[in-house]
C-alpha cells in the first residue's frame, strides 16, 4: 500500500466520510460540517491516526472553510 494513501480502516477517516455523507439542513450544512471537521481533526491528531489521515482531514476542513468564505463574499458582476 502506498504510504501516502490513508488506510481505509482508519476510524477517523471513516468518521469523516460519514460526516460528509450526512443529510443536514441546507442553510447550516457548511458551518456544521466545518465545525465537525475541526473537532474530528483535533481528535485524529490526539488519537492514533496516521499522519496521512490527519493531512486528508485537514485538507477537507480547509476546503469546507474556503467554501464558507466564498459563500459570504459578494458576487461582483461586470
Amino acid at each position: 500500500m502506498n504510504p501516502e494513501v490513508p488506510p481505509l480502516r482508519c476510524r477517523f477517516f471513516h468518521e469523516m466520510v460519514g460526516l460528509l455523507a450526512e443529510t443536514m439542513s441546507p442553510a447550516r450544512r457548511e458551518q456544521e460540517v466545518f465545525r465537525h471537521l475541526i473537532e474530528l481533526e483535533m481528535q485524529a491528531e490526539a488519537g492514533d491516526a496516521s499522519e496521512t489521515s490527519c493531512r486528508v482531514i485537514a485538507s477537507v476542513r480547509r476546503m469546507a472553510g474556503n467554501a464558507i468564505i466564498r459563500a459570504d463574499l459578494p458576487l461582483i458582476r461586470g
